[in-house]
């Protein structure tokens, strides 16, 4: 188990979790302590104004009685500037009865979304919708939520949380 703590530089993120190597080691010792082991930690580490690819050689912490090889792991930390992508996007409402026509305030919303560099094209609005379900009892506001399955952002945010709509029967 990886124990280290970082600190990115200034408009830096992690391009993709750490990684440690090997991910896996040979434990030496009585069977009966060997058997109440799941994982293996690291020294502990601290990493300060990551602002590159960064690889150190850890050295592993066996229980007390215990020997593990390799005694060490490579963790590799990859650091890359982040911008922020906007997209306008429709708010599409679910669940609207077909005597029914809905009117949203407004009708659109701005997400904004923190990507890295290496990334950025990644990343289009075809990636977003922004939806609200039909209210099953009369309220006021409806709550906009952000479905996206792109694994390349880190943060999202929106101009707007809600809506107001007026119901129109057809």
């Amino acid at each position: 188990a990886l124990q280290a703590s970082w600190m990115l530089s200034d408009q830096y993120q992690l391009a993709h979790a750490p990684t440690l190597f090997p991910q896996e080691v040979e434990i030496f010792g009585s069977r009966s302590a060997i058997a109440l082991v799941d994982t293996i930690k690291t020294e502990n580490v601290v990493i300060t104004n990551l602002n590159d690819t960064l690889q150190r050689i850890l050295s592993l912490v066996p229980p007390s009685g215990l020997r593990v090889m390799p005694q060490t792991t490579t963790l590799t930390l990859i650091a890359e500037q982040f911008t922020d992508k906007s997209f306008t996007l429709p708010i599409q409402i679910e669940g609207i009865p077909e005597e029914e026509i809905i009117h949203t305030f407004p009708s659109e919303v701005t997400v904004t979304v923190r990507v890295g560099i290496s990334n950025f094209a990644k990343v289009s609005p075809q990636d977003f919708h922004a939806v609200c379900q039909y209210p099953s009892t009369p309220v006021s506001v409806l709550p906009i939520e952000i479905v996206h399955t792109n694994p390349y952002i880190t943060l999202l945010r929106t101009n707007i949380r809600e809506i107001e709509y007026i119901i129109e029967r057809k």
